[in-house]
């Protein structure tokens, strides 16, 4: 998949991908301590949700760091635009043949999309909550993009309609939190736009795991 990349971004992306399945970690550990406490299906599918997407966004940074360190395919990319002294630099990260980076992207799309289907049943009502996982089967081929983009826009319309029913800055992080999830998940459809772009969806997605992590510190602080 080609990339369009600042070369002064190249390796901060891997970096963002290891924090947010750090912080991701933090915020399954303490939404399970929560949902021990209170029950509250919220906090058993923001854990169930966080956990599956933690291990997504180690999976990507580890294929980041491979592809950075370890394909000669990729590097020679990498030493090419940096020899050249271009402010940015379109990268093609994989082979004609299935390799790791491959291999890798797939496991962070099942994951990822599993996760996504979690925060929906936060949403869903206990007795239609089976079809939230139904996207899941279409998440091998390329309409993974779309269904990841329909279920994020589901919970943030719902995570909206919940704070609009009561204006409280928990329901105001979840809500920060689901838009920069969302908008991450949509420019990755447009990863060769401009390398701009690919510098600024890393930042909703840090910003929406540091929203997540504010929110569920604040919730134990109660």
């Amino acid at each position: 998949m080609p990339i369009v990349s600042p070369t002064w971004f190249f390796g901060f992306d891997t970096i963002v991908y290891f924090a947010c399945a750090v912080i991701g970690f933090f915020i399954s550990s303490r939404t399970s301590k929560l949902y021990s406490v209170s029950h509250n299906r919220t906090h058993r599918f923001l854990f169930l949700g966080f956990s599956l997407l933690s291990v997504a966004f180690l999976i990507l940074g580890l294929t980041s760091w491979y592809n950075y360190s370890f394909s000669k395919y990729s590097i020679f990319y990498f030493k090419f635009c940096l020899q050249t002294s271009t402010n940015s630099c379109t990268v093609n990260l994989s082979e004609a043949m299935f390799d790791l980076d491959d291999l890798g992207n797939s496991l962070f799309f099942i994951l990822s999309t599993a996760a996504y289907a979690f925060f929906v049943m936060m949403y869903f009502p206990k007795k239609i909550y089976f079809t939230a996982f139904l996207p899941l089967l279409l998440s091998f081929n390329q309409y993974f993009y779309t269904i990841s983009i329909f279920l994020l826009s589901y919970v943030f319309f719902s995570s909206l309609f919940n704070f609009l029913q009561d204006k409280n800055r928990y329901r105001l992080l979840v809500l920060l939190g689901f838009i920069g999830l969302t908008i991450y998940e949509f420019c990755l459809v447009f990863p060769y736009v401009s390398a701009a772009l690919y510098v600024d969806y890393h930042i909703f997605l840090l910003f929406s795991f540091i929203s997540f992590l504010t929110m569920v510190t604040l919730v134990q602080k109660k």
